[in-house]
C-alpha cells in the first residue's frame, strides 16, 4: 500500500479530531428509553466482526463513541462523522419513531461500523489501511472522495453477514425469533443494495420491502 496514502489518510484524521480524551466509552445522550435499551443490548452482543467491535470500545484507549438523539435531514435515519471528542453519532427517533426494535438495532450497529471505521485509521491506520485496503484504493481513486459512501461500499462487502449475524444474536438474546432472510435484508439498511451487482431484481425488491415494513413496524410481532 502507498505510505503517502496511508499518511494522507491518518492526517485527514488528526485534522479532524485534536484533544481527543483517554476513554474507553460509548457515551450516550438518549431521551428514549427504548433506545437506551437498545443501545445496552447491542453492547452485549459476542458473535463475529460486530462482538469484536464490541469489545473494541470495551478495551481500547482513545475510542471514544459519542451517541445522541436530534433532528436529521429527510429520509436520514442516524450519522456519523468525527468530532473533537472522537466519533459522534447523531440519531433521528423522530424517523424511527414507528421502527421495530430490531430496525433501531440495525440502525445502531450500522453507526458502530462507521465509528469503528473511522478511529481504526485514526488511531491504527496501517493496521487499517491493511484490514480495509478497498477504503484506501476508493481514497486515492478521485480528489474529492466522499468518505461516508466509501464506508458503506466497505461495509457492503464486508459486513453484511456479519452484521446480519448480530440481529439474529441480537433477537435470540432477547427470546425472539424469526426467518433469517430478515436478518440479511435488514443488514443492508443504508447501503446501496439497489445498485449492488451481487443481489437480483428479486433481493433489491425483497430487501426493500423488509426495510420499509421494519421502518414502519409492520414485521409482526416476532421482530417489535
Amino acid at each position: 500500500m502507498p505510505r503517502n496514502i496511508i499518511l494522507s489518510l491518518s492526517l485527514l484524521f488528526a485534522v479532524l479530531v485534536t484533544n481527543v480524551v483517554s476513554a474507553q466509552t460509548v457515551t450516550s445522550y438518549f431521551e428514549s428509553e427504548l433506545l437506551t435499551q437498545v443501545l445496552h443490548n447491542v453492547q452485549a452482543l459476542q458473535l463475529g466482526k460486530v462482538g469484536a467491535i464490541v469489545d473494541k470500545f470495551d478495551t481500547s484507549k482513545n475510542w471514544d463513541w459519542i451517541i445522541e438523539e436530534g433532528s436529521l435531514p429527510e429520509y436520514t435515519n442516524a450519522v456519523t462523522q468525527m468530532s473533537a471528542k472522537g466519533a459522534y453519532t447523531v440519531i433521528d427517533m423522530d424517523k424511527l419513531k414507528f421502527a421495530t426494535e430490531l430496525s433501531i438495532a440495525r440502525t445502531i450497529i450500522h453507526e458502530m461500523v462507521h465509528a469503528h471505521l473511522l478511529l481504526s485509521f485514526l488511531y491504527n491506520n496501517v493496521n487499517a489501511s491493511l484490514e480495509y485496503p478497498g477504503i484506501v484504493r476508493a481514497w486515492a481513486a478521485t480528489l474529492t472522495p466522499d468518505y461516508n459512501a466509501i464506508q458503506h461500499q466497505e461495509m457492503a462487502e464486508s459486513f453484511v453477514d456479519d452484521i446480519a449475524m448480530s440481529l439474529k444474536e441480537y433477537n435470540n438474546n432477547e427470546n425472539r425469533f424469526t426467518d433469517s432472510s430478515v436478518y440479511t435484508d435488514l443488514a443492508w439498511g443504508g447501503l446501496d443494495f439497489e445498485n449492488n451487482e451481487s443481489l437480483n431484481d428479486d433481493d433489491r425488491k425483497h430487501i426493500e420491502t423488509t426495510l420499509a415494513k421494519a421502518q414502519l413496524n409492520g414485521l409482526g410481532r416476532l421482530t417489535q
